[in-house]
């Protein structure tokens, strides 16, 4: 016993680091006494240390001039006699030393720090970084990196350097990085050779702090360097030791080159190739490395590849090849291009699974043998034999229990291992449904959302199973190359378009301009990034990525527009996937055809669009009546809404209405070529895009693929090529002139005297309405005949006529024009845009519909096992969706809402996703009090000009560089980075929160006065302040205040036994009576930003709140974070934390103010300040 308490008093005591507070040094200053003064601990050892008089400073110098010549200790420089109270050598007989912080080495780590943090805005990984490069500077000292990030937090606690110097340091990193950035961004400009001359220069800069940045004949050794003397804030040298700079940046360049010769070497390999027949990249996983190697093509490699003569295939060649050397640096497999993911896979089951299921069978086998050795009195002698054989093999039932004897103790046995064995099958098989389904959700939602539902089920098994009969090759291809490949006409002599042809001849024609860099930018901006690539294989992905190359895609997409440039071949080269519609899969027919196209066509077609949309809509081409591929509309929406007021107010006024729903057969695969050429003629499109879209309307192409069918490449010489962002536009604009014919038909519904309205267009979707019966047949008539001359035809089956007179329906006689609509009776409903409908909505009946579709998806969601991330996520994109598209349709009341919220909280919670007592408000939590957060226009207590001036801030209209550049659109701006920083872009939201050149003034100053405010309201309600208060902005708080019941502590430090980083609160307010402490943190940062501030202020403070329990022995800890945003927008959590330290809510109010003066405040100084630098902030003045 005395051995175990002797060795336990050996051990080092529990709880880890015993520092005490962060940033204290080795033991000595890790405590205080409260006046401030040291406790008592051992005198220091001649050389001057930290925080000592100059007069001890000055003594101690002397002496250690007179002993220059003495050997060198182990730390150079920095060594100092041994503790009186201690022998001079510790136990492995080194002299004892303690290390001595001079002002140069705190410079040092002050500029290295600021310049690897880049002033403070990156701290990732710095402490490596920063103990890296001190290791350089002063090899010969011998400290750790976590003692050199705690060294420069007692600089800045401790005051080592004056605020002056602390200042100037960062105004010459700042200088020094903004000069390394412009540096960067014109060796982007240079040409290749001018790159390659300043590689060496600029990689080494890039590593080497601002101090050791040098010219290369100032490198020199100096013979003097291994003597101990302290080095001067303008001198730096090289010793030996410096060689591992060197090496590190030999090889950040070898690496740099490896790339480069890889790249090289795929260019040689794949520049004249077929990009239809390269290795496949796969998709990729985002990741710090992925977008280190993007960063690293971007500003080292790919400028070098590039010339003002490449044309479209060396760059779409040199964005494939960099993807494939990038997919390689990270370890992805490359598959040869005849791989395909679709293609039926033979299933492999797992190991373990061939395990356990081996071992189930074998245990009821032996389970069988044994029951009928004990219910059967005639045993053979070979059922005895294997009986006695199980026997021997399960004696052992437990470690803890004697051995089996009887046979039923086996047969139990033998049934509890079955038990087990098959609950552990069913658990790995759980976890790998839930591995796989969480990682086909991260990877493609799609497919995860369209494996849930049962058609879609259906189809997968239909595509995955062997056993459906498929139609072959050559069914497949005859059928859709019989649609595809007939060059059908319209009818060049119809009426109908001198007509149109008429309406739009005093139109002004389109004008083209040249594709530029925003141009790329904003199209790439949208495209989702591993969205399915062509047959080229390239994502879109490298195109968003490589910026480097928009300007230069902007010009070879404007040189293949003009025709300067051929269009390759495989741009116009499809893959079509057909995905199966019913049952019946042999017939070809019952294919859905879901084409992709290679991601530049797709990028080219898109900037089309963009101009093309621009043209429309300044000379209002199409029709009203069509709401698709209308920007800033809502389409199916918008007809819905404008469809129920028809039919309410025919069933209002019982007024007599005629209605027929139409539906073409496969619309988009029936256009011919020579009317979408004719319709963008009639249009006034510019005639250079005219001349591109024929030329690449000739030589579109497809392949079917259907699992491992594959057909020959089919012509398109009917129809639009689906798959890209004009294909639909086009579409509209080929429909458009029906518009026109059936509103010069005059035979709609009259709504009013003057509106009447005769159909609703949603691309192919047509709703006609009509007075009368003849009115009806007009309608359709017209609609025939255009669908005639342009080669359309109706899906009979799927047209419907409906006839209502008197607000009533009337089933009437069929429509006999050649063609026969089948008319509706009373009970019929037609789904039309998603919505079932007969002389109404029936909102009861769909009301119900919606809700259990609802429901369904939501426990089929809970079943997956998804991640608590990704099943909210699915919830929202899957489930929630039902119902909004029938918001605004469908009459929702607040009743049907709160009851579908209480069930989707009762469904959760029976799939144990939520506690039964958990708060019902935290599914849809609202974060903002919308009346507290416009209490101050309410109330008008602020100058009109700063009333506006602050609705301008929050309604973005602030004339930033952003807004200049993007809205006004200023072609004098050259770029829209901050004015200070130089780094973001310069919105309202950098301005206001985000800029960290005015993090320690502006901020620092707006935070200071709300804390002014909930101080003096402390400090006068507990009475630690006497007499009157004082107006925020001149109120000084106190760093200790304190009463017989209160205590409360401003930005002032709480001591801990163990490091705690974040252990400064704004305000500490402790209650000694009620032995309770309050842990209050203000924070003001962006409106979008206020619920993780919120969530991170809390988890900053749980390790002090933790020492404080244990330290001072309170009984409880409350961290109050008082969070309001920049704009005054007032989150309910801060009336809540208001509420718990008993200070009247109004308070909010004085907060508010504070917040919107201080913001108006920095946004105007920051407008009319043009310099790198913010002078210190003075007080606010005040206009109200």
């Amino acid at each position: 016993m005395e051995l175990r308490s002797k060795s336990k008093r050996l051990m080092p005591l529990p709880g880890g680091d015993r520092r005490g507070a962060p940033g204290a040094d080795a033991g000595r200053h890790s405590m205080r006494a409260i006046g401030g003064e040291g406790l008592g601990g051992r005198p220091f050892a001649g050389g001057p240390a930290i925080g000592r008089e100059p007069e001890q400073c000055e003594s101690t110098q002397s002496s250690q001039n007179q002993n220059i010549n003495s050997p060198v200790t182990p730390v150079e420089d920095v060594s100092q006699e041994a503790p009186a109270t201690k022998p001079a050598t510790t136990k492995t007989g080194k002299p004892r030393v303690r290390m001595q912080w001079n002002d140069d080495i705190n410079t040092f780590i002050m500029r290295t720090y600021y310049y690897i943090t880049k002033l403070e805005t990156d701290r990732t990984m710095y402490c490596k970084n920063l103990f890296d490069r001190f290791k350089l500077q002063y090899p010969h000292l011998n400290v750790t990196a976590q003692r050199i990030a705690d060294q420069r937090r007692v600089i800045l606690r401790n005051k080592l350097l004056s605020d002056l110097a602390i200042d100037n340091i960062k105004k010459e990193v700042r200088d020094q990085l903004k000069e390394e950035e412009q540096n960067e961004l014109q060796s982007t400009l240079h040409s290749e050779n001018a790159i390659r001359s300043d590689s060496y220069n600029s990689s080494f800069e890039d590593n080497l702090p601002l101090n050791l940045l040098r010219t290369q004949s100032d490198l020199t050794i100096s013979p003097t360097s291994l003597t101990p003397q302290t080095l001067s804030q303008t001198q730096t040298r090289l010793d030996p030791s410096d060689t591992q700079h060197v090496e590190s940046r030999n090889q950040s360049d070898d690496y740099i080159q490896s790339v480069t010769d890889m790249l090289e070497t795929a260019l040689t390999e794949y520049s004249g190739s077929d990009p239809t027949a390269r290795p496949r990249l796969p998709r990729l996983r985002g990741n710090k490395k992925l977008y280190q190697l993007v960063d690293l093509f971007n500003n080292k490699i790919l400028s070098k590849f590039c010339t003002a003569d490449s044309d479209i295939n060396h760059i779409h060649t040199l964005i494939y090849c960099s993807a494939l050397v990038i997919c390689k640096q990270l370890g992805y497999k490359i598959e040869p291009q005849n791989t395909h993911k679709h293609s039926r896979r033979s299933f492999k089951k797992p190991a373990w699974q061939v395990r356990l299921e081996k071992d189930i069978e074998k245990l009821r086998a032996d389970i069988a043998r044994v029951t009928q050795y004990i219910t059967n009195n005639e045993r053979s002698e070979n059922l005895c034999n294997k009986v006695e054989l199980i026997f021997k093999k399960n004696q052992l039932h437990s470690s803890h229990e004697r051995n089996n004897r009887r046979p039923e103790e086996f047969l139990d046995t033998l049934k509890q291992k079955l038990s087990l064995k098959a609950q552990r099958l069913r658990r790995y098989k759980k976890a790998l449904e839930r591995k796989e389904d969480n990682k086909l959700f991260s990877t493609n939602e799609k497919v995860f959302y369209r494996n849930l539902g049962q058609q879609n089920k259906s189809e997968r098994d239909i595509s995955e199973q062997g056993d459906k009969e498929l139609p072959t090759s050559e069914d497949l291809k005859n059928y859709w190359a019989s649609i595809w490949e007939k060059d059908a006409e319209y009818n060049f002599e119809a009426d109908w378009i001198k007509k149109e042809e008429n309406r739009f001849q005093n139109i002004e024609e389109m004008v083209f301009d040249d594709v530029n860099r925003d141009d790329i930018e904003m199209v790439t901006r949208k495209m989702k990034s591993w969205k399915a690539a062509g047959t080229d294989g390239v994502h879109s992905f490298w195109y968003k990525k490589f910026y480097i190359l928009h300007d230069i895609l902007g010009r070879v997409i404007s040189d293949v527009i003009k025709g300067n440039i051929n269009l390759p071949q495989f741009l116009t080269t499809g893959v079509t996937f057909m995905l199966p519609k019913s049952k019946n899969t042999k017939d070809p027919s019952q294919y859905r055809p879901i084409t992709c196209l290679p991601t530049l066509y797709k990028l080219i077609t898109s900037c089309i669009t963009n101009k093309l949309n621009s043209h429309i809509e300044n000379n209002k081409i199409l029709s009203e009546e069509q709401k698709g591929c209308r920007r800033n509309h809502l389409g199916c929406k918008e007809q819905l809404v404008i469809d129920s007021i028809i039919l309410k107010h025919a069933h209002k006024h019982k007024r007599n209405i005629n209605i027929t729903y139409i539906d073409y057969q496969k619309a988009f695969d029936s256009v011919p070529h020579s009317w979408l050429i004719r319709v963008l003629q009639i249009y006034k499109v510019n005639p250079t895009i005219i001349t591109f879209l024929e030329s690449a309307m000739s030589n579109w192409k497809t392949t079917l693929l259907l699992n491992e069918i594959r057909t020959e490449e089919i012509p398109i010489r009917n129809g639009i090529f689906q798959g890209d962002s004009l294909s639909p536009l086009w579409f509209c604009l080929a429909m458009n002139p029906l518009s026109a014919l059936l509103n010069d038909s005059n035979n709609g519904y009259k709504l009013t005297h003057t509106t009447s309205i005769c159909h609703l267009m949603y691309m192919d979707d047509i709703k006609l309405f009509s007075k009368s019966d003849q009115a009806m047949k007009n309608l359709i008539e017209i609609t025939k005949t255009f669908s005639k001359d342009i080669n359309m035809k109706f899906g009979l089956d799927k047209c419907r006529t409906l006839r209502i007179v008197k607000g009533r329906v009337n089933a009437s006689q069929n429509f006999n024009i050649n063609h026969s609509f089948q008319s509706m009776d009373l009970g019929d409903s037609y789904k039309y845009l998603g919505i079932q409908q007969d002389k109404g909505i029936h909102h009861i009946k769909i009301k119900k519909e919606l809700t259990q579709e609802y429901f369904r998806r939501i426990n089929t969601l809970c079943k997956k096992h998804l991640y608590s991330k990704n099943l909210f996520k699915a919830i929202n994109t899957f489930a929630v969706p039902v119902l909004t598209y029938s918001f605004g349709i469908i009459k929702w009341t607040k009743t049907d809402i709160n009851k579908l919220e209480i069930r989707t909280r009762t469904t959760l919670t029976k799939h144990n996703y939520m506690h039964p007592k958990s708060a019902i408000q935290r599914t849809t939590q609202p974060h903002v009090d919308l009346k507290a957060s416009n209490k101050w226009l309410k109330l008008g207590a602020l100058f009109p000009e700063t009333e506006g001036f602050m609705i301008a801030i929050q309604d973005q209209i602030i004339n930033t560089r952003n807004y200049k550049k993007y809205i006004l659109k200023d072609p004098h701006l050259i770029t829209d980075k901050c004015r200070k920083c130089n780094r973001q872009s310069e919105t309202i939201q950098h301005i206001t929160s985000a800029c960290p050149n005015l993090t320690q003034t502006d901020y620092t100053h707006r935070h200071n006065q709300i804390c002014n405010i909930i101080h003096q309201k402390l400090a006068f309600k507990y009475q630690l302040l006497t007499g009157k208060p004082l107006p925020y902005y001149q109120y000084t708080p106190k760093p200790v205040l304190e009463s017989s019941s209160h205590k409360m502590y401003f930005d002032r430090a709480i001591l801990t036994d163990r490091t705690v980083h974040n252990n400064r609160p704004d305000i500490t307010l402790i209650d000694k009576q009620n032995k309770q402490v309050y842990i209050i943190d203000v924070a003001v940062p962006n409106t979008h930003n206020l619920h993780k501030t919120i969530t991170e202020k809390i988890h900053k403070y749980t390790e002090l709140k933790e020492e404080i329990v244990k330290i001072w022995q309170m009984d409880k800890v409350h961290i109050v974070p008082l969070v309001l945003s920049s704009t005054g927008v007032i989150p309910r959590h801060l009336l809540s934390a208001l509420r718990n330290l008993d200070i009247p809510e109004s308070t909010y109010m004085t907060m508010q103010k504070a917040a919107i003066l201080n913001t108006c405040r920095i946004v105007r100084r920051f407008l009319q300040d043009d310099t790198s630098s913010i002078p210190n902030s003075g007080n606010v003045t005040h206009l109200a």
